[in-house]
């Protein structure tokens, strides 16, 4: 009996910590750029801006964004359900895949590239 009074307080320990740290990890991004081979965040919490690039227009004649990155695991990334313009929640993962078939066009990408996770 003594013994599954601590695994259940063990895994109640476990879970509600688990539960905080990812609260305290959720950043809030857009969508802004997409081709087949780029896809581009905005950082919209101002608590993370040094986690993207500073500046980047992706060529002379279109708007310049602040704090962007280039998504690095595009291919399980557009599995989740996130499309252009959207705004939802995220996570930085080392998960997912280091390269996947995507066209070989280049249209400027931010040079920082970050793996993301997305959370509700």
């Amino acid at each position: 009996m003594k013994g599954i009074l601590i695994a259940v307080i063990a895994m109640n320990f476990m879970f509600f910590s688990c539960e905080k740290q990812s609260d305290v990890l959720k950043i809030k991004g857009k969508v802004i750029h997409s081709s087949c081979a780029t896809k581009v965040v905005q950082i919209l919490d101002p608590n993370y801006y040094n986690l993207g690039q500073a500046t980047w227009q992706q060529s002379a004649n279109m708007p310049v964004y602040n704090n962007v990155f280039e998504i690095a695991n595009r291919c399980s990334f557009d599995t989740m359900g996130v499309k252009d313009g959207d705004e939802f929640y995220f996570i930085i993962t080392s998960n997912g895949e280091n390269g996947c078939a995507i066209c070989a066009l280049w249209d400027n990408p931010p040079s920082v590239k970050q793996k993301i996770e997305v959370v509700k």
